[in-house]
């Protein structure tokens, strides 16, 4: 019994710790992205590898920003072009949905290396495995509709 509350609770933690990091990295999935979060700068760098051939967005933004009357201006101004290079390049996304663009599968991923780890360390089996998880995953789409 002490076992299955400890695994209850890992699951737990590994679902808080994916909507942390989905915080963090500025939400990317929502429609409002916030480029002002601390991780923020990894879905603008992938926003701007999916952008880099697209010669009129990176003319027009240089030209806004030439219009910056004082660093605020020029500030508010980049950081509104950075939420709009992200609102562009997400369609254009493929793998890197599922390396931070979309919090499900980022705790998918944390999840598997989890269970990998504890599964060489404590000797978890296959069914408590999947039921970590089944149970991460759960939590966090639930978590997420809050």
């Amino acid at each position: 019994m002490i076992y299955f509350a400890l695994i209850t609770l890992l699951a737990t933690f590994v679902a808080l710790f994916s909507i942390f990091v989905d915080y963090c990295l500025g939400k990317p999935a929502d429609d409002n992205f916030s480029p002002y979060e601390i991780l923020s700068s990894w879905t603008l760098l992938l926003a701007r590898r999916r952008l880099r051939f697209d010669k009129d967005f990176w003319e027009q933004r240089r030209a806004a920003l030439d219009k910056s009357q004082s660093p605020e201006e020029y500030f508010r101004k980049r950081k509104d072009w950075d939420k709009m290079m992200r609102q562009r390049a997400y369609p254009l996304f493929t793998w890197e949905r599922a390396f931070g663009m979309c919090p499900v599968c980022t705790n998918f991923w944390f999840t598997l290396f989890l269970v990998i780890g504890s599964h060489f360390s404590i000797g978890i089996d296959t069914f408590q495995s999947v039921f970590i998880i089944l149970l991460s995953n759960f939590l966090t789409r639930l978590m997420l509709r809050l």
